[in-house]
C-alpha cells in the first residue's frame, strides 16, 4: 500500500522534531547564560542607599545623578539670594 510514503512521511516530522528541540534546548541555554550574566552584574556591590548596583554604569549614572542634584541646588540657592528670599 502507501508504506514507503508513509515511513519519509513519519522520517520527515521525526526529523523536524528533533531540529525543532535542538532549537529549544539553544535557547534555553542561553537564557541561562544571560540569567547568569544578570546575576554577576547584580553582586557588583551595593549603592550607598542599600540598593544593588549594576556595575560600571550603575555606578556613573549614580555620580551624573549627584552632580546634577548638587547643581540645581546651588542654583536654586543662586535665586533665592538674588531675589532677596530667604533660604
Amino acid at each position: 500500500m502507501s508504506q514507503p510514503a508513509e515511513r519519509t512521511s513519519v522520517g520527515g516530522l521525526l526529523e523536524r522534531e528533533f531540529k525543532q528541540e535542538k532549537v529549544l534546548e539553544a535557547r534555553e541555554r542561553e537564557a541561562l547564560r544571560a540569567r547568569r550574566a544578570a546575576e554577576e552584574d547584580g553582586k557588583a556591590g551595593k549603592g550607598d542607599d542599600g540598593a544593588p548596583s549594576g556595575g560600571k554604569r550603575d555606578r556613573a549614572m549614580e555620580k551624573i545623578l549627584k552632580k546634577v542634584d548638587r547643581d540645581f541646588l546651588t542654583l536654586v540657592k543662586e535665586a533665592e539670594d538674588r531675589d532677596g528670599r530667604p533660604p
